[in-house]
């Protein structure tokens, strides 16, 4: 995605409150956050079978950013994360997910790896 598309996913998680980006109780495909005016969506995916939780930035149309010009079923950035992650470490990682062409991070309690 690059520098761009990475500043506009900040821009997105800037407005994600930390208790959404923890404690996923669910296996099921759920909604996180909605930003219509910029155009994105960060989804919980469901969950792996090693256990930990598929969390995608993905483009929902109409909004003002670039990336909501994107395919819905595309994703931005993408981390995998393990139960008592910090939220912390869940946005950073979705950001170094968007700007290196939401390559796969895992996210865990002792931090990020690629």
């Amino acid at each position: 995605m690059g520098k761009s598309a990475a500043k506009e996913v900040e821009q997105f998680l800037d407005k994600i409150k930390e208790d959404q980006l923890e404690n996923w109780k669910s296996n099921n495909h759920y909604l996180i956050k909605r930003d219509y005016i910029l155009g994105m969506r960060l989804d919980h995916q469901g969950i792996n079978q090693d256990g930990t939780h598929r969390i995608w930035v993905q483009p929902c149309k109409g909004g003002k950013s670039k990336i909501s010009g994107l395919d819905s079923g595309d994703f931005v950035a993408r981390v995998v994360v393990t139960d008592g992650a910090s939220p912390a470490n869940v946005k950073q990682g979705l950001l170094m997910s968007a700007g290196e062409d939401a390559h796969d991070y895992k996210v865990d309690q002792n931090g990020i790896t690629h």
